[in-house]
């Protein structure tokens, strides 16, 4: 099996997740998603333009999650655990990233 590329949505997701987490400055951000600095950047920039993200002046540039990218944040949790939920036994999987749900 061939190696699984993430989608456009699932980067910036995974790079909105871990700023929600608590991951301010690119390089924690950029270990937390697991993508390179460029491509964290990009997402970023546009999660910044959809009012997802702001940036904090200061000394060097901080990144923190808006009210609106809390929102989102909890909407892609929820569609998260309804995909992850086993339908037969009532019981949640543990989503891991890669479209497919694993028993928790």
């Amino acid at each position: 099996m061939g190696k699984y590329r993430r989608s456009q949505i699932e980067l910036r997701v995974d790079v909105l997740r871990a700023i929600c987490n608590g991951r301010k400055v690119p390089s924690r951000i950029v270990c937390a998603a697991n993508l390179s600095y460029d491509r964290v950047m990009c997402c970023i920039d546009f999660l910044v333009n959809q009012g997802l993200v702001e940036i904090t002046a200061g000394d060097r540039k901080l990144y923190s999650v808006t009210e609106r990218g809390r929102d989102v944040m909890r909407y892609f949790d929820e569609v998260e655990s309804i995909f992850c939920e086993d339908i037969y036994s009532g019981t949640k999987l543990r989503y891991n990233g890669l479209l497919s749900c694993k028993t928790a």
